[in-house]
């Protein structure tokens, strides 16, 4: 997560109001404190080197106060000033200077500016550095260069630093990934009140590999971000209530705070509100309105909220049926991180249903799909390397799949498995550790799975030969659905 802060106009870098377009009224108008004499005050205290006498005469000419206003005398006196090594003066000066008041805009010259402001030691000089070099709007793009200022702000106090450092190593960008030290610097920010750092720092606490998740201090921390009004803290708050999840579960509180999320323009709690409605699940099931939750969740963004959306329209729920609007909202959703869209894309490209059927782009979504971690997926990928449909044959990659998805419980896949020990040609045969597979899948119910295991007693092939096992086995595959097992 990047947390990008908006150039401030001078009137707030300087602490004085100044209006876009001020009136010849106002611009006249005069403050009883500042007078003439102050202004010739000031510019003779300025000529002699007083730099904070410089800047607050800019200050007066940037927003009218006791003399004219005159933004392109207020430019030249902070650039003065900063020359002196006024890091405050040199801060505003680029801020003047970026956003074109009172001189033409020229970022370049800006971010040298905010460059001696860091310098000098003004930490939101720093900051907007930093923010340029992420950006690259009008520079030279450099993360490395970013992250540098990003830190110097931070140390300096700055939340928002903390938080957009924090979001560098977070993700990669810039820097090579480090959760601990992303969620360190996550951990100041929050403590400086930047509530989204709270929620993802929340978020990591549940993610952490190797460890524990940390509910109860998870909870405390969407919670602590809600308050200070970051809507994914609520969202995230909301499903800890939802599931009792470090907290004792309150369905309406979850529902009222997935609206409250939603109502903020956070897509997640679109799409938890949305599926509240979908199944109905404490609220009247209403597919119209679920579907609109799901629509306003994938418009900002949210993989989730794209594939639920996919799955109601390809299946007619609310809305008429289309295919093909389903498979661009399928595509969507994979390409923003729900693998279920790369699964559901995958199977339509596979069979050929409202798009062209291409066995190879299919098995390419399947291995992207399997790649974030979708089991369905990893299972189709490696069907597909075992017959070489979309491309090459590749055993030795499907095998480890197949004994990955067996080992997580995907039934499927330990079929695959006992079919490949009881061939023994790309693997060497060995019936009793099929037998055993066949087993674990037919209690797991899977009908194929059964018609084999009753074969097997049947035969006494891999297992001792038992007919009443066997009809017993092939009686479960024929209720199962497995037709064969019927005759």
């Amino acid at each position: 997560m990047i947390v990008r802060v908006g150039v401030v106009s001078i009137g707030l870098a300087l602490g004085l109001h100044l209006g876009a377009n001020p009136s010849p009224a106002a611009s006249q108008t005069q403050n009883p404190l500042a007078t003439a004499a102050d202004e010739a005050s000031l510019k003779k205290s300025c000529d002699k080197g007083s730099l904070s006498d410089c800047r607050t005469l800019a200050q007066m000419f940037a927003s009218g106060t006791g003399v004219n206003l005159d933004l392109s005398k207020a430019v030249k006196l902070l650039k003065k000033a900063c020359k002196g090594g006024l890091g405050q003066a040199c801060l505003d000066a680029g801020r003047m200077v970026q956003s074109g008041q009172g001189t033409k805009p020229d970022v370049p010259e800006a971010l040298d500016l905010f460059e001696q402001a860091c310098t000098g030691g003004t930490a939101e000089g720093c900051e907007e550095a930093g923010l340029l070099y992420q950006s690259g709007h009008g520079v030279t793009m450099n993360l490395g260069h970013a992250a540098r200022f990003f830190e110097t702000a931070c140390n300096g106090g700055l939340a928002r630093s903390c938080a957009s450092l924090a979001g560098m190593y977070d993700s990669g960008r810039g820097v090579a990934g480090d959760p601990a030290k992303a969620a360190a610097l996550y951990d100041k920010a929050c403590a400086g009140g930047d509530g989204a750092t709270c929620a993802r720092l929340g978020e990591l606490l549940l993610q952490r590999k190797g460890r524990a998740p940390d509910r109860a201090r998870a909870v405390s921390l969407f919670k602590q971000g809600c308050d200070a009004g970051a809507m994914k803290g609520c969202f995230r708050l909301g499903q800890a209530l939802e599931r009792g999840d470090g907290i004792a579960a309150d369905p309406a509180q979850a529902r009222a705070l997935f609206e409250k999320a939603c109502a903020g323009k956070d897509p997640g709690g679109c799409h938890a509100l949305g599926l509240l409605y979908r199944d109905g699940s404490g609220v009247k099931k209403d597919y119209s309105q679920a579907l609109k939750l799901f629509e306003q969740s994938c418009q900002g963004g949210w993989g989730a909220g794209c594939v639920d959306l996919g799955l109601l329209v390809g299946n007619g729920r609310g809305v008429a049926a289309d295919v093909g609007r389903a498979g661009m909202l399928f595509r969507d959703g994979c390409t923003r991180g729900d693998p279920r869209g790369c699964l559901y894309l995958g199977r339509l490209y596979y069979e050929g249903r409202a798009v062209r059927q291409e066995y190879a782009r299919a098995r390419s979504l399947f291995e992207e799909g399997c790649s974030a971690g979708n089991r369905e997926s990893c299972s189709r990928y490696a069907a597909m390397l075992a017959s070489a449909e979309g491309g090459q044959l590749d055993m030795s990659k499907a095998l480890d799949l197949f004994r990955s998805g067996c080992q997580a419980g995907e039934p499927g896949d330990c079929v695959a498995l006992a079919r490949q020990l009881v061939d023994g040609i790309y693997i060497p045969r060995n019936n009793a550790e099929a037998a055993k597979l066949y087993a674990r899948a037919c209690d797991a119910q899977h009908a194929d799975a059964c018609y084999e295991l009753g074969r097997m007693y049947r035969l006494g092939v891999g297992v001792a030969r038992d007919l009443r096992t066997a009809r017993e086995t092939m009686a479960k595959a024929c209720k199962l659905g497995q037709k064969r097992a019927c005759e």
